[in-house]
């Protein structure tokens, strides 16, 4: 999207082109008592560009993605399950430093090649247990779930230093456990 001048209607005018391509591969199991699991892994590219320049990765682009559920049922209405995702990181435009603008006083950061590295892989692992009761022709269910259960510290951004020689990465969220209830007529 390129922005009009002086924000005149249409704001922006798309004259970019995108493309994506790819492939997914997944297979599932059953078992006896409620038992199942869910495996699937996903190989894909996605670029964009503006006329006249070479194509680059979008934002988004995630490569690779594996994806692993399970669910076992434990008899008396007790079931526990996990997730665990596994996922390319997101394309990111290095900054190489700063210059010094006097008139302003402040640091401008000078940027590489938009989305030429990669923040590092995201990864993660789920937890739930639920107790589900039958009541008359309804069910009532109370669980417990945990999310990123060995607390990865998965880059979401980076902080700078005011004058850019210093980067701290900003993680998303650590281990954050959920009770609840949940309920079906």
């Amino acid at each position: 999207m390129i922005g009009t001048e002086n924000r005149e209607a249409p704001e922006f005018v798309n004259q970019g082109q995108g493309r994506v391509y790819g492939g997914e591969l997944s297979g599932e199991a059953h078992w006896s008592n409620n038992g199942f699991a869910y495996l699937a892994y996903t190989l894909s590219r996605s670029e964009r560009r503006r006329e006249g320049e070479a194509w680059r990765l979008f934002d988004q682009d995630q490569t690779h993605v594996l994806s692993l559920a399970a669910s076992q049922g434990l008899g008396g209405g007790f079931t526990v399950g996990m997730r665990f995702r596994l996922v390319s990181g997101n394309p990111v435009t290095p900054i190489s430093g700063a210059t010094y603008d006097v008139r302003t006083g402040v640091y401008l950061p000078n940027y590489g090649a938009t989305n030429s590295r990669r923040d590092p892989l995201f990864n993660q692992l789920d937890a739930r247990a639920e107790k589900e009761w039958q009541i008359g022709r309804g069910k009532l269910a109370a669980y417990v779930d945990v999310q990123n259960v060995y607390a990865a510290k998965n880059p979401e951004g980076y902080r700078y230093s005011f004058d850019y020689s210093k980067r701290e990465a900003v993680s998303g969220l650590s281990l954050f456990p959920n009770l609840g209830l949940r309920g079906e007529l």
